[in-house]
């Protein structure tokens, strides 16, 4: 599956609504659904209330850096046929701020922490 994603910011507050087309959705795609109204965009986050980084996805499953309810961030996972369902992957440090997470070879990442003033990276 193909997606185009809408991230849409407030100001310069660190916080995001998060919304997602399914292209496959779109019988002769975008170029067809041209002059036709509006995208069916789903509505995955629908308020401003935290920080929401797409990371990755593996067809309807998605990927989250977000700092909901962890000021130093956590990786949680939905998947857009269960969205009110969401599980964490990689829980928020004690101490230290995850900066990043970089999906590798399919089913790795490597997060980068921000550690006593300087950087480390961990690969899982």
């Amino acid at each position: 599956m193909l997606y185009l994603l809408m991230n849409i910011c407030k100001g310069a507050a660190c916080v995001n609504k998060f919304y997602c087309c399914d292209l496959s959705t779109l019988p002769n795609g975008l170029e067809g659904h041209r002059g036709k109204g509006n995208l069916p965009f789903v509505k995955v986050i629908d308020d401003f209330e935290a920080h929401y980084e797409a990371v990755a996805n593996n067809d309807t499953i998605f990927m989250f850096l977000t700092n909901k309810d962890a000021p130093r961030y956590k990786l949680v996972r939905v998947d857009l046929k269960k969205p009110s369902i969401w599980s964490e992957v990689l829980h928020e440090s004690k101490k230290d701020v995850i900066e990043s997470v970089l999906p590798i070879n399919e089913n790795q990442m490597i997060v980068s922490y921000l550690s006593d003033c300087k950087h480390v990276r961990e690969f899982f």
